[in-house]
């Protein structure tokens, strides 16, 4: 036996290993080194490293970077804890240098003592620790008590498992007082072949469980038909008791209790059936035993209150390794082929074991394979350790086998399972259809008889009932097959259970998950083409298939073709087959050209705002006869976030390939480059190279350039460094200099000077040979803005000669702004000085003033103030009195002091000698806002005297804002003033365009009187829009100090004024912001102030709104009073609308009679809209009957206008204005209108529907209609 196994990692550090091997041979230890015992260690675990761990006491790990890392060096350690070898950790390596490198050590081994083995403490005294260390005897250990199995030659660790286990059982085994009996007993679960044994064993054999079971283990297989006797003497002979004690089943029980109370233990009792198996032990086992079952049967764990652990299959990685290593094979080396039988094996062990160990013994991976394929699993076969069964088969049989004798009627529902299709998980509603057939068996009996399938490890169950889904493993769905000679019968029974479900036709059926996903496939398995074809014999059958299916037309698309498809196939014996297949292509052909007519955006909109499912889109795209369009809608959908994982994967794909699939060359890179944004990592490398590639192919120079333009956007993300290359060799080749220099232009957009020094240089080279200066002083430019300060200098430089150089003045202009906004510092004061030259040559004044400015805030020092001299001179040789204040505004904005002054008084002087008032004002509020104090209000004062000189009112009033704007709360006098010029607006746009403006200053003005009358010039407004934006504007400087409250009464009681246009529209909103319910009204002073209108529909609304504002005994002389002045009006629509005010504040009788007289005066409208609104607004205030017959009366009349136009934007209105319940009661009977329109006036309605409906219940309502529509015309 060898003393020490050295684990470690080859990369950290292999000399150190060397070493450390040698000085402990040394010191007389044996030691496996891979180097000199395995030399040819391969990369995988192999089953010589086992044997290696198990034959050694200990097993030291050297912790490294690499080694932590490392499954290999990780599964080493493991087998050594899982053998029970003692296990020392030495830190060899970590990545801080300091004290933190220890955070690098495993959580398994973290808690065991870990010498110091780095550079930075001498290796002596390391060693030496690491000696004393291995002097150390090896904590005891638990004796496994009798015969344990030992783990298959290529067991695989299952880590999480084991963990878990430990977890479970165990918990609080050292204090025994916290756990209840119920919670020592443990249950492992699963299906036959899943492991348990196994997994069992290893967890009883570990280091953990034997040193916390310090009595021992005890191991006892139980199966079917067990001698509980003798289990028991078992477990008192292995704790050395007297068998005498143990003479008969009652005796032994007794004992059994007695002689477990003080060990501290664990039995297993593996493959149990029975519940009575397992009592003995459960009522025996003392405070510190723990009992742990395996079992294929859940309802065991649940009857004794166990704790379960559930067992589930290998992952695909695991299940690849364990095939691998029993067939005798590198993980890495294993061919397509055992994927294949890996995935048929559904990853169980015991099925990956028996097909590796046949690889093994020379079969065949194809031959598994198709074995598999076909079902046959008495082919898979192979003997192994400590399995009585030598094939599949016979493994499975032996569930069936238990169920047959303890419930036969189960074990025949458990074979109707397997007629359902083996695709997709079966609905539980599915399953009651089939199983409660007849009335043979009620929903009850039958859902008992699948909990106790599930339970057996049979199925699965996922999720609550009645919406469970139930699902197979692979394995038992291929015994079931091959146990059945009747498939075509049982397909049969399950239509006919359907049938009963399906009173007019397949397309009534239930929507039940199943029956309209897979009715085509049953009716294609039992031969019955006849009822398959009629389905598609007319519409009835999409128009439920697509519906149940989230509107996703792909279901009834494969319906479609599993006809077609069986069509095909009797062409041969009958040529009129031949017209079905051309009437299904015919169909396939309409629902492909349905997603033509989709817009991608609005798709995407509508799975954004849930009205459609992301799987619904996925659809349409995929039909979409468009690549272009189709390859938009995918890349739409993934920057939506509404796809999943596996929908994501899918339209990367799909998206990749509509954008391939676009004929003209431009629009596919364009494509490409889109969908490439919604991609990462390798993916989006491949696509920018594949449109990079299609871009650089295209012939015509300005095409290329544009598709060029189109990939460089996204290059920053690009893997590949030859992509810039490309495109600066493409853009070089291009003969016109003015697109040579733009697609120059764009390459240096994605340039750095650090990472694309040799590219900017060949883009400099190449601009300097353009002769185009505009052309080459674009990209100079643009070259300027990517390089470091100390190159950008000389390129300024060269693209300033090129700015020069242009002849037209404009171009000019605009690129010495651009030029100079990058000079600054002494370096470039030549520059900026050539610059200045140039921008005082320019003519045109106001250009001239801009590039001024730029110009002159580079400068610094003697150099800006001889800049600014010249840019002065320059400002004041303008002739035009505008342009030379706006200049010299500008070159004041660089001076201070004495010179500030002096210029903006010449810019003064040139703002007034403005002819254009307006003009004029401008110019005066720019220079007045670099002043203040005296100086700014006498500017101000003088811009108000040339504002009020405006003929024309609005000119007038956007001059007043201007002036407003300069002018602050301290400025009292000249802002009254500018409000008096507001008010002398005639105009009443004007004039509230200039209140508004004006209001915006106000909240510090304490004069409220200043206030009232810019309310009361509001109030005048009779331009709707303009009156409630001023009303709100002057609403929102109002706080609650006492100045203001009479303001707010002011606005309470104007109300009262107005006419009744205005006050039937929302203006309370604003007018409501102000509080003042404490300020009491005079009741006479309102009525005096109302009855004094001539039109009573205004006397009553005021009143109306006066009323709100009180209560008790004033309030019912108001509203009497508007009651009685309500019925006076003439015009019937008023006077419903009067009354109904009214009603809203009244109660008992007076409200129930002053509806009826507004319920009269609806119906005699003669207006078939007015009619309809004025039933509405009486119905809002009514219930019950009366309420639903007039809102049916107000659809009614709805109904009688003939414009349909028209009529559906009444109907849209009056639903705004309804309860959802009712609202929905309605839309019904305007959906059913739809269906009898013409066409043209359906097409009409469709383009308003959007702007019409808001509602998310009633947009979903309409779009369904829509498609019914579209369906019943053949648009589908």
């Amino acid at each position: 036996m060898t003393d020490i196994f050295l684990s470690y990692g080859r990369e950290d550090d292999e000399p150190f290993v060397k070493r450390l091997y040698e000085d402990l041979n040394c010191r007389g230890f044996s030691v496996w080194w891979d180097r000199v015992n395995m030399p040819s260690r391969a990369l995988t675990f192999l089953q010589e490293i086992r044997d290696a761990v198990e034959a050694s006491g200990r097993l030291i790990a050297v912790i490294g970077p690499h080694a932590v890392k490392s499954d290999y060096v990780r599964a080493e350690w493991e087998h050594a804890f899982l053998f029970c070898k003692g296990v020392i950790p030495i830190l060899r390596k970590g990545p801080f240098g300091d004290k933190r490198d220890y955070e690098i050590v495993p959580d398994d081994l973290a808690m065991l003592h870990c010498p110091d083995f780095r550079e930075s403490r001498p290796y002596e005294a390391a060693l030496q620790e690491l000696l004393d260390k291995l002097a150390e005897p090896v904590p005891p250990l638990g004796p496994l008590r009798n015969e344990i199995p030992a783990l298959p030659p290529h067991f695989l660790p299952r880590r999480e498992d084991l963990s878990g286990l430990s977890a479970t059982v165990l918990a609080d085994i050292q204090r025994p007082t916290v756990i209840t009996s119920a919670k020592q007993t443990a249950a492992l679960i699963g299906m036959g072949g899943i492991g348990k044994s196994v997994l069992a064993a290893a967890f009883a054999r570990s280091t953990e469980t034997r040193r916390a079971c310090t009595d021992g283990i005890v191991w006892l297989p139980i199966d079917q038909t067990p001698d509980l006797l003798q289990k028991i003497k078992v477990v008192g002979s292995v704790f050395n008791d007297s068998l005498a004690n143990y003479a008969d089943e009652t005796m032994a029980r007794g004992q059994l209790a007695k002689l477990l109370a003080d060990k501290v233990c664990l039995l297993v009792l593996d493959n149990v059936w029975d519940l009575r198996h397992v009592e003995p032990f459960k009522n025996a086992i003392g405070p510190r035993c723990r009992l742990l079952i395996t079992t294929r049967d859940g309802s065991l764990a649940t009857a004794l209150g166990a704790e379960e652990h559930r067992l589930d299959v290998l992952s695909d990685a695991q299940a690849l390794k364990l095939l691998a290593e029993w067939a005798g094979k590198d993980v890495t080396t294993l061919p397509a082929e055992a994927q294949d039988v890996a995935t048929e094996c559904g990853n169980l062990p015991l099925a990956l074991s028996m097909c590796g160990a046949m690889i093994c013994n020379k079969n065949t991976w194809i031959d598994l394979r198709d074995a598999l394929r076909e079902a046959d699993l008495s082919y898979i076969e192979s003997r192994l350790p400590n399995y009585p069964y030598p094939d599949m088969l016979k493994s499975l049989q032996v569930s069936m086998d238990f169920l047959e004798r303890q419930d036969p009627t189960a074990a025949e529902l458990y074979r109707e399972l397997v007629v359902f299709h083996p695709a997709d998980p079966v609905p539980e509603a599915a399953i009651m259809t089939l199983w409660t057939r007849s009335k043979r068996m009620s929903e009850r009996d039958a859902r008992k008889k699948l909990a106790k399938l599930e339970n057996l490890a049979l199925l699965r169950l996922h999720g609550e009932s009645p919406q469970r889904l139930m699902t197979l493993h692979d394995l038992q769905r291929d015994y079931l097959s091959a146990t059945t000679d009747n498939m075509q019968e049982r397909h049969a029974t399950l239509l006919d259970a359907y049938r009963e479900h399906c009173p007019n036709g397949w397309h009534t059926g239930p929507n039940d998950g199943y029956f309209f996903q897979h009715l085509a496939y049953h009716l294609a398995e039992t031969n019955n083409y006849d009822e398959l074809r009629s389905l598609f014999a007319d519409q009835n059958w999409m128009n439920a298939r697509v519906p149940a299916d989230g509107w996703v037309y792909d279901g009834y698309v494969a319906d479609l073709t599993v006809a077609w498809e069986m069509a095909d196939g009797k062409v041969a014996e009958d040529e009129a087959y031949f017209t079905d297949c051309f009437r299904y292509v015919l169909i396939r052909t309409s629902i492909n050209s349905l997603a033509a007519n989709y817009v991608p955006e609005l798709v995407v909109a509508a799975v954004g705002s849930g009205l459609w499912s992301s799987e619904r889109a996925l659809s349409v795209a995929g039909k979409m006869p468009s690549r272009e369009k189709a390859s938009t809608l995918y890349t739409l959908l993934l920057g939506s976030d509404t796809l999943t994982e596996a929908q994501r994967v899918i339209a990367e794909k799909r998206a990749y390939d509509a954008a391939l699939g676009i004929n003209e060359e431009t629009l596919q890179v364009k494509a490409l480059a889109a969908v490439a944004e919604q991609l990462s990592g390798a993916q989006k490398a491949t696509t920018l190279c594949t449109a990079l590639d299609i871009a650089l192919s295209i012939d015509n120079v300005k095409w290329r350039v544009e598709a060029l333009a189109a990939v460089v956007g996204h290059l920053n993300s690009m893997e590949h460094s030859t992509a810039i290359s490309k495109i600066l060799d493409a853009a070089l080749a291009i003969g016109n200099e003015g697109w040579r220099a733009r697609a120059l232009a764009a390459v240096v957009g994605q340039l750095n000077s650090m990472e694309n020094a040799t590219a900017i240089r060949k883009v400099l080279e190449a601009t300097l040979s353009i002769r185009d200066k505009e052309s080459q002083a674009h990209v100079l430019i643009a070259v300027a803005e990517r390089v470091s300060d100390a190159e950008k200098s000389a390129i300024c430089n060269k693209a300033l000669d090129a700015v020069l150089a242009i002849g037209d003045e404009e171009s000019r202009s605009s690129y010495l702004d651009a030029v100079a906004s990058q000079l600054s510092g002494a370096e470039n004061a030549t520059s900026l000085s050539k610059a200045l030259d140039a921008v005082i040559a320019i003519k045109d004044k106001g250009s001239k003033a801009h590039v001024l400015a730029t110009v002159v805030k580079q400068l610094s020092g003697t150099e800006k103030t001889t800049a600014l001299r010249k840019a002065l001179d320059s400002a004041l040789s303008i002739k035009d009195d505008e342009s030379r204040a706006d200049a010299l505004a500008t070159v004041a904005e660089q001076l201070s002091g004495a010179d500030k002054t002096a210029v903006l008084s010449k810019a003064l002087d040139s703002a007034l000698s403005i002819k254009d008032d307006e003009s004029r004002v401008g110019a005066l509020a720019s220079v007045a806002k670099q002043l203040g104090g005296a100086e700014k209000i006498t500017v101000l004062s003088k811009a108000l005297n040339a504002t009020l000189a405006i003929r024309d009112e609005k000119s007038r009033a956007h001059a007043l804002a201007t002036v407003a704007e300069q002018l602050s709360g301290s400025e009292k006098t000249t802002l009254s003033k500018v409000l008096e010029a507001a008010f002398t607006i005639d105009d009443v746009e004007s004039r509230s365009v200039a209140l508004a403006a004006v209001a915006k200053y106000l909240s510090g003005v304490e004069n409220a009187t200043s206030l009232g009358k810019a309310l009361d010039s509001a109030l005048a407004i009779n331009d709707h829009w303009s009156y409630k934006t001023t009303l709100v504007t002057l609403n929102g400087q109002m706080s609650s100090n006492n100045s203001e409250t009479a303001l707010a009464i002011a606005i309470r009681d104007a109300l009262i004024k107005k006419d009744k246009k205005l006050q039937t529209e929302p203006l309370a909103t604003a007018i409501g912001n102000v509080k003042c319910a404490d300020v009491p009204i005079d009741v006479s002073k309102a009525l005096d102030a109302t009855l004094a209108f001539k039109d009573e529909y205004s006397q009553t609304l005021s009143l109306a709104a006066n009323a709100e504002q009180l209560n008790g005994g004033d309030k019912q002389i108001i509203l009497r009073q508007a009651l009685y002045t309500a019925l006076k009006i003439k015009d019937e629509d008023s006077r419903v609308n009067a009354l109904t005010t009214v009603a809203g504040q009244l109660s008992g009788e007076e409200k129930s009679t002053a509806l009826s007289q507004a319920l009269d005066a609806a119906y005699a409208i003669k207006d078939k809209e007015l009619k309809a609104h004025a039933l509405t607004t009486v119905a809002g205030q009514l219930s019950g009957e009366e309420k639903a017959k007039t809102i049916s009366k107000a659809f009614d009349t709805t109904f009688t206008i003939e414009d349909q136009l028209s009529r559906t934007k009444v109907q849209a209105r009056l639903l705004t204005r309804l309860e959802a319940s009712t609202a929905n009661e309605q839309l019904s009977r305007i959906l059913h209108s739809y269906k009898k329109m013409k066409r043209s006036d359906f097409m009409n309605v469709c383009s308003e529907l959007p702007n019409l409906f808001h509602r998310k219940e009633i947009i979903k309502n309409i779009a369904k209609t829509i498609d019914d529509i579209c369906t019943s015309w053949k648009w589908l």
